[in-house]
């Protein structure tokens, strides 16, 4: 039987110094998994190592049992989900999770192992101290102990089962090198455990044979099935690494319509939680559900931005056999491009329709030179007339277009005090015959951009001073904040004029001009075009008793917003 012995110790020390050189050989290997596969070989190596140095000696056959028992199921799991592109340990917190149970359960065993007589080779326990230890510290020992067994017990069967069910999920992988993977360390497990109630003389050149075999199993990997001339972690890897750079909101749901994952578009366009969206219903963090999404060509929803409009997709997921497991719900933020389709046929429609009656006006006056029906500074005054209002409109159709082509910044933030004051400043100067009032927090701030704000403000401001036909006009801008929606910022442009004619309103809501109606000009769409950029609200209210609130709603400012955005002035579009 010493023979035996002797040759599985051998046996042992040549398994263990051939898994240290498999290991050695990897370590400089340019791949990703290279580090993980060395320490899986470096943890196998050395348990080989210690038991064949210290061979059936107690207690150190036990640590050494102990130790590889609770080691290489952890170096097994941590090489399976690095090779294969598996994100489960990508945080250090989560790290910390995986070996706590683990660590926790060795130190447990050791105290057990160290401290009990039974584990000595003698009578006393092999530390004195430890033995010394009330009965209820050993218990909590031996308990951690059993604790830290039944979970390396766990991780290995995961670990194991992580390998082969990725290696059949994906049809990328080798599946002869997937289960010779899941056996390099499972052999030796699998032995400790087998010959745990075996005599120590009758378990060595079990274990022996067992690490001879992982040997084998990890010269085969590197060397027949090439497992480093490949990235296999690419193919699983690859499809959340496109998920994650997408420009597109990407949510995924259950048949539910459960949450079950959103990308990093979608958490940073929302402004959600990722923890607190998921599990959450779609309608609950959407606003709608997944028949309306399927049967709208596009839809408005709240983000963090403010609402913005998107295109949707919806794709069923189904299981390699065809069953439906979900959807995915691809949301493609379109704002901009509608904004920009609308502000051309709008300016077409508008352009062409001014255009057409002020040259009529003056091809009449014309007429009218010509058959001496009026004098000439009569017809000198209705040609300036509608030449003015042909220069106008151009001028106020390319402040549209710098305001519209001022590129979006996120992060934006604009005090709203400061751009009233200015706003009405230069409204009173223009006409010092209206009252004009403001009521502004001086610590409002909102989530906009400068350079959008106050030529919408000022076109609001303006539009209601000039057309204010009252015995005493007046015009206020009012501001206030509230803590509903993603747009609480509310501004209100009240006056007691004639107020806005619903027609006028009209247009704007149902998104388009036709040819029996249409808005007198560019001043409302330009607030519509430059509230709909900021992701804000417009809305109209008849003033009692006479006139019109205007009433806008903006995102708030960031938190943490490091600092204003400030730029040269752009013309005020009107």
């Amino acid at each position: 039987m010493n023979g035996i012995v002797t040759v599985a110790r051998v046996v042992l020390v040549a398994s263990g110094v051939g898994l240290l050189w498999l290991g050695a050989g990897t370590r400089t290997r340019d791949q990703p998994a290279a580090l993980s596969f060395t320490v899986l070989m470096a943890v196998l190596g050395v348990t080989a190592l210690f038991l064949g140095v210290v061979g059936v000696g107690l207690p150190m056959y036990m640590v050494s049992w102990l130790v590889a028992f609770t080691a290489i199921p952890l170096a097994l799991a941590v090489f399976a989900v690095d090779y294969y592109g598996l994100e489960w340990l990508a945080a250090t917190d989560r790290v910390l999770a995986f070996l706590t149970p683990a660590v926790v359960g060795g130190i447990g065993g050791l105290v057990v192992i160290l401290g009990e007589p039974e584990f000595s080779a003698g009578r006393t326990a092999a530390v004195g101290a430890l033995a010394a230890l009330p009965s209820p510290a050993m218990d909590v020992a031996h308990a951690l102990h059993r604790v830290g067994l039944y979970y390396a017990s766990g991780v290995m069967l995961v670990a194991v089962g992580v390998v082969l069910a990725t290696v059949r999920q994906y049809d990328h992988l080798d599946t002869g090198l997937g289960v010779t993977l899941a056996f390099v360390g499972a052999w030796p497990w699998l032995a400790y455990l087998v010959t745990l109630a075996f005599p120590q003389e009758t378990a060595l050149p079990v274990l022996a044979g067992c690490y001879l075999a992982s040997v084998g199993a990890s010269r085969l990997a590197t060397s027949w099935y090439g497992m480093f001339d490949g990235a296999p972690a690419a193919g699983t890897v690859g499809p959340e690494v496109v998920l994650a750079g997408l420009d597109d909101s990407v949510v995924v749901v259950d048949r539910e319509e459960q949450i079950v994952r959103l990308n990093e578009a979608a958490v940073r366009t929302f402004g959600v939680d990722r923890g607190a969206v998921v599990g959450r219903r779609l309608e609950a963090v959407l606003g709608v559900d997944l028949r309306a999404l399927r049967s709208a060509d596009d839809f408005e929803v709240a983000t963090a931005e403010g609402k913005r409009r998107f295109e949707v997709t919806v794709s069923a997921l189904s299981d390699p056999k065809g069953r439906r497991r979900g959807d995915a719900v691809v949301l493609h933020d379109v704002t901009e491009r509608r904004t920009r389709e609308q502000r051309l046929a709008v300016l077409n429609r508008v352009l062409r329709h001014n255009l057409r009656n002020d040259m009529s006006a003056i091809l009449g006056h014309a007429d009218l030179v010509e058959d001496d029906a009026l004098d000439g500074e009569e017809v000198a005054a209705g040609i300036r007339e509608a030449a003015d209002g042909l220069i106008d409109l151009g001028e106020r159709a390319r402040e549209v277009e710098e305001m519209m082509s001022i590129p979006r910044r996120l992060g934006a933030q604009t005090d709203v005090a400061a751009v009233v004051g200015d706003v009405v400043a230069e409204v009173r100067s223009e006409y010092p015959d209206v009252e004009v009032l403001s009521a502004v927090p001086t610590d409002l701030d909102a989530g906009v951009d400068r350079r959008l704000l106050r030529p919408v403000l000022y076109n609001v401001v303006e539009n209601a001073a000039r057309h204010n036909d009252a015995d005493d006009p007046r015009v206020e801008v009012s501001a206030s904040v509230s803590d509903e929606g993603p747009a609480p910022v509310a501004i209100a442009v009240t006056d007691n004029g004639p107020g806005i004619p619903e027609h006028e309103r009209r247009v704007l809501f149902e998104g388009d001009e036709t040819a029996l109606q249409h808005g007198s000009g560019l001043g409302l769409w330009a607030v519509y075009w430059g509230i709909t950029r900021m992701g804000g609200d417009l809305a109209f209210e008849d003033n009692e008793p006479r006139g019109t609130v205007v009433r806008i709603r903006l995102p708030a400012a960031a938190e943490g917003t490091a600092e204003a955005v400030e730029a040269a002035p752009v013309g005020e579009a009107g």
